[in-house]
């Protein structure tokens, strides 16, 4: 089996997103994720940190043929999820590249990283129908946001 996950994360509300196409399509949403988390680097890492632990939790450490595609701007976060050449001088984020290098090491198959295009990161985009959505309420008056509408 082929396992297909976007994932991304957005400054916006603090928004991650993971897309996996293997599930027919599931969209998780996560909103005011830990407050500590706030640069778009942090939030990028917190996304594939999430979508290594979704998989782990959806499929265990046998999952195989796993893809994770993301858009980072540092792209060295997918190009090999296992490396960790050039270590960021924010702690935040070097304690979630700890996390996420742990958690692969459970992993008994290669889990594969790649980097593409914002347009075609499914997680991307829905995050920025979300945006979008919340935009046009604020316009119309509202106090709430889509995530708020849609979790009551």
């Amino acid at each position: 089996m082929t396992i297909t996950i976007y994932c991304d994360g957005g400054v916006h509300n603090k928004r991650l997103a993971i897309v996996d196409l293997s599930a027919n399509g599931r969209i998780i949403v996560w909103e005011n994720v830990n407050a500590r988390f706030g640069t778009s680097n942090e939030l990028e890492e917190l996304a594939l940190l999430k979508a290594i632990e979704y998989v782990y939790n959806e499929y265990g450490t046998d999952a195989e043929n796993v893809t994770i595609y993301g858009d980072a701007v540092s792209s060295d976060l997918y190009r090999t999820l296992k490396a960790s050449s050039d270590k960021p001088s924010f702690k935040r984020l070097v304690q979630l590249q700890k996390k996420r290098l742990r958690l692969l090491s459970r992993f008994r198959n290669h889990i594969e990283g790649k980097w593409i295009p914002r347009k075609k990161n499914l997680a991307g985009q829905v995050l920025e129908m979300m945006y979008n959505m919340d935009v046009r309420l604020k316009y119309r008056g509202a106090k709430k946001t889509i995530w708020q509408i849609m979790n009551c």
